[in-house]
Protein backbone atom coordinates (compact mmCIF):
# COMPACT_ATOMS: atom_id res chain seq x y z
CA UNK A 1 0.00 0.00 0.00
CA UNK A 2 3.08 2.53 0.81
CA UNK A 3 4.10 1.60 -2.80
CA UNK A 4 0.77 2.22 -4.57
CA UNK A 5 0.92 5.39 -2.35
CA UNK A 6 4.46 6.68 -3.62
CA UNK A 7 3.70 5.89 -7.18
CA UNK A 8 0.42 7.90 -7.00
CA UNK A 9 2.19 10.79 -5.79
CA UNK A 10 4.89 10.50 -8.07
CA UNK A 11 2.40 10.24 -11.15
CA UNK A 12 0.81 13.52 -8.97
CA UNK A 13 4.32 15.59 -9.36
CA UNK A 14 4.83 14.51 -12.93
CA UNK A 15 1.40 15.47 -13.92
CA UNK A 16 2.02 19.31 -11.96
CA UNK A 17 5.21 19.28 -13.89
CA UNK A 18 3.64 19.02 -17.08
CA UNK A 19 1.19 21.41 -16.47
CA UNK A 20 3.94 23.79 -14.83
CA UNK A 21 6.04 23.31 -18.30
CA UNK A 22 2.99 23.68 -20.60
CA UNK A 23 2.06 27.11 -18.71
CA UNK A 24 5.50 28.41 -18.48
CA UNK A 25 5.27 27.09 -22.67
CA UNK A 26 2.50 29.36 -23.18
CA UNK A 27 3.58 32.32 -21.24
CA UNK A 28 7.28 32.05 -23.33
CA UNK A 29 5.09 32.07 -26.70
CA UNK A 30 3.26 35.18 -25.57
CA UNK A 31 6.08 37.19 -24.03
CA UNK A 32 7.93 36.67 -27.52
CA UNK A 33 4.60 37.79 -29.87
CA UNK A 34 3.70 40.85 -27.38
CA UNK A 35 7.41 42.28 -27.39
CA UNK A 36 8.76 44.56 -24.75
CA UNK A 37 5.00 45.29 -23.46
CA UNK A 38 4.84 41.85 -22.60
CA UNK A 39 4.11 40.56 -18.37
CA UNK A 40 7.18 40.02 -17.11
CA UNK A 41 5.76 38.66 -13.91
CA UNK A 42 3.68 35.95 -15.57
CA UNK A 43 6.48 34.69 -17.02
CA UNK A 44 8.26 35.11 -13.57
CA UNK A 45 5.43 33.12 -11.91
CA UNK A 46 5.23 30.36 -14.49
CA UNK A 47 9.34 30.07 -13.89
CA UNK A 48 8.82 29.96 -10.40
CA UNK A 49 6.35 27.11 -10.42
CA UNK A 50 8.14 25.24 -12.89
CA UNK A 51 11.46 25.21 -10.87
CA UNK A 52 8.94 24.58 -7.83
CA UNK A 53 7.37 21.37 -9.70
CA UNK A 54 10.71 20.01 -10.95
CA UNK A 55 12.08 20.24 -7.36
CA UNK A 56 9.22 18.81 -6.04
CA UNK A 57 9.84 15.52 -8.71
CA UNK A 58 13.34 15.40 -8.23
CA UNK A 59 12.46 15.20 -4.03
CA UNK A 60 9.93 12.36 -4.83
CA UNK A 61 12.35 10.51 -7.63
CA UNK A 62 15.42 10.61 -5.22
CA UNK A 63 16.51 7.65 -3.29
CA UNK A 64 16.05 7.61 0.35
CA UNK A 65 19.03 8.48 2.69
Amino acid sequence: MLTQRADTAAARAEAELAERRAAFDRATAEAEAIGPEADVIELIDCALALHAAEAVLSARSAPPR
